[in-house]
C-alpha cells in the first residue's frame, strides 16, 4: 500500500506533501490498536532506538518520494529490492535467522516479476 500511495501522490504533489500524507495515514492506522498493545520502553536506550528508527524511516520515506517524483516508477521500483538483502542481513546478524528455500524461491519470483515488468515497459516505450 505504501508503494502504491507514494507513486500516486508523487504524480501530483511534492515529496514533502507526500511524506506528510503518508505519515498521517500511518499515524492514524497504528494508533487504532495502540491502547491494546502499548508497552512502555524499559530504558532510555530503547527510547533512543525508537527515535533513531523514526528519523531514519522518515529520511528513507522522503528519499523514496523524491525518487518517484524524479523518475518513472518502472525505473525506481527495482531498486527497492535491495530491502530484501538488508532484511536478510539484519535477520541473520541480530536474530540468527536465515530464510529457508521456499522464502528464497518466493523472493526470486517477486524480484524476477518486478524486473520483467520494468524491462517490458521500458521496451514498450522505445
Amino acid at each position: 500500500m505504501y508503494q502504491l500511495l507514494t507513486r500516486k501522490l508523487a504524480a501530483h504533489d511534492s515529496a514533502e506533501t507526500s511524506i506528510t500524507y503518508i505519515a498521517l495515514a500511518g499515524f492514524v492506522l497504528t494508533t487504532i490498536p495502540l491502547p491494546f498493545v502499548w508497552k512502555t520502553p524499559d530504558s532510555l536506550r530503547d527510547v533512543l532506538y525508537f527515535c533513531s528508527l523514526g528519523v531514519i524511516g522518515a529520511v528513507g520515506h522522503y528519499l523514496v518520494a523524491r525518487a518517484f517524483t524524479n523518475a518513472p516508477a518502472n525505473i525506481v521500483s527495482p531498486f527497492q529490492y535491495v530491502q530484501l538483502i538488508g532484511s536478510v542481513t539484519v535477520g541473520y546478524v541480530f536474530f540468527g535467522d536465515f530464510p529457508d528455500l521456499l522464502t528464497w524461491v518466493g523472493a526470486a519470483i517477486i524480484v524476477g516479476s518486478g524486473l520483467y515488468i520494468g524491462w517490458s515497459q521500458t521496451i514498450r516505450k522505445s
